[in-house]
């Protein structure tokens, strides 16, 4: 293990302490008491600003999904019935498989070169990429609960309510993703904003968080929205079983899954819209 390894796993480790992170809560509480009314109602309504922007675009990802693919289906369909009037469906099919596999080639060949960027980047500075790193992979497994999809954040509603409230709709649906959204964006503004109100003998953790806020936010949250889709594409399908615990009508076990693979869609459009745009950072300071 080399000494800059040791010296962040030691970070780590401090970082997790209960004690610690009480002085953290001290420290900000401090600071908000000390920052003037006028920030803090700009820094409430941008929070508000964060929220309706998080379900604006899961709802405009999810539509535009929805309306692409109700086009190029009718499309195909219409296609596909001139093909056959003509004699033709079979080489119909054919070029259709042909324009699949380019467009499928084209696609992986984007997602390689995204990666490939960013590996570039994690190899060339890993002292300053491994966090961000970090914090995608803590935010996919606190958003998944594990290769298993069991636990995470959806989960939570067992600890709060018993068995009988599992699968809430407000845990287990496009809700979390945004409510998540919300609260780690709002956060790092409001450290942002009473920053300079922090005691003068303050934890070096706000001064790094500060310094390196926003690509830290951004890869926990598009971690998340990526546990998350997972998670529920799992309850989905093949965890499907159990209802949603608490919506006010009741619907056959099939609309419950809909709505679950609804919630997942959005929640993976959402990831990739973060990580497409850390993809872009990530080509761009190596172009």
């Amino acid at each position: 293990m080399t000494q800059q390894t040791s010296s962040f796993a030691r970070w780590q480790a401090d970082a997790l302490s209960a004690a610690r992170i009480q002085r953290l809560l001290d420290e900000l509480r401090y600071a908000i008491q000390h920052t003037n009314r006028d920030t803090m109602t700009r820094w409430a309504l941008q929070s508000v600003k964060i929220f309706g922007m998080a379900v604006k675009r899961r709802a405009v990802n999810v539509y535009t999904f929805a309306k692409r693919m109700i086009t190029v289906l009718a499309r195909e369909a219409k296609e596909g019935y001139v093909a056959a009037g003509q004699g033709q469906l079979a080489e119909h099919a054919q070029k259709k498989l042909q324009d699949l596999s380019a467009a499928l080639k084209r696609t992986g060949e984007g997602v390689a070169q995204n990666v490939q960027a960013i590996a570039q980047r994690i190899m060339a500075n890993p002292r300053d990429a491994a966090p961000e790193l970090a914090a995608a992979v803590l935010g996919l497994l606190a958003g998944s609960g594990g290769f298993d999809a069991n636990g995470g954040i959806p989960d939570k509603d067992i600890a709060v309510g018993g068995i009988g409230s599992h699968r809430s709709a407000f845990t287990h649906s496009v809700l979390t993703g945004t409510v998540l959204e919300t609260a780690v964006f709002s956060l790092a503004l409001l450290v942002n904003a009473v920053y300079q109100n922090l005691p003068e003998e303050h934890d070096p953790f706000w001064d790094r968080m500060v310094a390196e806020m926003n690509r830290m936010s951004v890869a926990f949250v598009a971690g998340a929205c990526a546990g998350l889709a997972y998670h529920l594409l799992a309850d989905a399908t093949w965890q499907a079983g159990k209802p949603y615990a608490d919506l006010p009508f009741t619907m056959p076990m099939e609309g419950h899954q809909v709505l679950m693979g609804g919630s997942a869609l959005a929640e993976a459009l959402r990831a990739g819209e973060f990580a497409n745009q850390q993809g872009r950072k990530s080509l761009s300071s190596h172009s």
